[in-house]
């Protein structure tokens, strides 16, 4: 009986943790909802000190041709994994969020995805892999979206 109860409290009652995988659910998932504010709490974005007021431009460009994402995988690509194209690459976008952004970032990864997305407006599907970065920011994981900061 006392199992039962450890059980539920750790799956059901806790706040789950954040990690960059959720943190790329999450976006998606609120995409799907189309919570463009949802989603884009995901992501450095909302450090931006016009945050509030870009959401109505975001979303007319985010929702463009209607599309619904599934995600196929997600996997995490940590630094001790990176190629070193990867790794210069992280640290040039870790520097800009910083600089820009004026947060300090704790630690980044790769979320790698293969994600189908079907395009309503347009009745068309496309499936492909990706890669986005992922900055721990106060103990949080956010994508870090080059050009939407």
């Amino acid at each position: 009986m006392v199992i039962v109860i450890v059980l539920i409290l750790l799956f059901v009652v806790l706040p789950q943790g954040n990690s960059p995988t959720k943190a790329y659910r999450e976006y998606v998932d609120a995409s799907n909802d189309r919570d463009i504010k949802r989603m884009f709490d995901q992501t450095v974005t909302r450090f931006t000190p016009d945050y509030e007021d870009r959401l109505d431009n975001l979303s007319s460009i985010v929702f463009l041709l209607n599309p619904q994402i599934d995600i196929q995988s997600l996997s995490v690509t940590y630094q001790s994994n990176m190629s070193g194209l990867e790794k210069i690459t992280a640290e040039v976008i870790v520097s800009d969020v910083e600089d820009k952004l004026s947060v300090d970032v704790g630690d980044y990864c790769y979320v790698d995805y293969t994600i189908s997305i079907y395009y309503a407006d347009i009745d068309q599907t496309a499936t492909f892999p990706g890669q986005v970065l992922c900055v721990s920011i106060n103990g949080h994981w956010y994508l870090a979206v080059p050009g939407f900061y």
